[in-house]
């Protein structure tokens, strides 16, 4: 699932770090790192009607994707797909998917969400052996960085786990309203990246693989000015679930009770 904005406005933020050349990597290497950690995720509505979005898988041991809000809305679960290695090759067909949906779906249960956002936690009751977890930027892109982006715009075109590249335009606060009323107030990461419906939720990612933002939604009045949820977001979002030692995103405690803002647990 994809958003397109309806209108907005936004005030200037910054912060910024240089990358040191001899950690970039080549885009096919960025690419195959990155879909280990990306699924598709599929949530059907209780009021009827269906959403197809993207997930990013953030810890191993607790088993946690993060998305966007709007990918799973109020629903307590969604299907997780990861992608399946079929013939040495991934497979990107999401009818193989539908018809193995026994065999390759699992139930990821939405832990938390934020509406103001746009972000939702999710624990997948299984992870296949190849998933492997992403590693969070210590701070925003920025302008003129690359931004690289996995997401699952093509189910349409029968193809999933499409690759997209653009350059950071500008991380900064912007307010927006949706078609449905929805508002969301986060910083951004402006890209020109050519993400697409389908795409929401999945991770952006920079030269070093690094997550720095999640797709999140386009500007209707611009064709190439999209948006994801910045990094210093997702840090706040995720930090009551991951252990302090866990900086960088590397995989929690196995043991971790989960709760949320209340205290209330909630992974039970």
């Amino acid at each position: 699932m994809f958003r397109l904005l309806r209108m907005s406005h936004g005030i200037l933020a910054a912060a910024w770090l240089l990358i040191p050349a001899a950690a970039l990597r080549a885009d096919p290497e960025i690419y195959q790192k990155t879909l280990a950690s990306t699924a598709w995720l599929v949530t059907v509505f209780a009021s009827g009607g269906s959403t197809s979005g993207t997930g990013t898988l953030i810890d191993v041991k607790q088993r946690l994707l993060i998305t966007n809000y709007h990918v799973v809305g109020e629903e307590k679960e969604t299907t997780v797909y990861f992608p399946y290695l079929r013939e040495g090759k991934v497979e990107s067909d999401p009818e193989y998917y539908r018809q193995n949906w026994k065999k390759l779906g699992q139930k990821g249960k939405v832990l938390f969400r934020d509406r103001r956002r746009d972000l939702a936690l999710v624990q997948v009751a299984e992870l296949p052996a190849h998933a492997q977890v992403i590693l969070l930027a210590e701070k925003s892109a920025r302008p003129g960085e690359n931004v690289h982006a996995i997401g699952n715009s093509g189910v349409k075109d029968g193809t999933l786990w499409r690759y997209s590249k653009g350059e950071v335009r500008q991380v900064y606060f912007k307010r927006m309203t949706f078609d449905d009323g929805h508002r969301v107030a986060a910083t951004m990461l402006e890209t020109n990246a050519p993400i697409i419906p389908g795409d929401s939720g999945g991770p952006m990612v920079n030269d070093r693989g690094e997550l720095v933002a999640l797709t999140q939604s386009g500007d209707r009045t611009g064709i190439m000015v999209k948006y994801g949820v910045d990094i210093s977001e997702i840090r706040f979002f995720v930090r009551p679930f991951l252990q302090p030692s866990d900086k960088h995103g590397e995989p929690g405690d196995a043991s971790t009770i989960l709760t949320n803002k209340h205290g209330d647990r909630v992974d039970q």
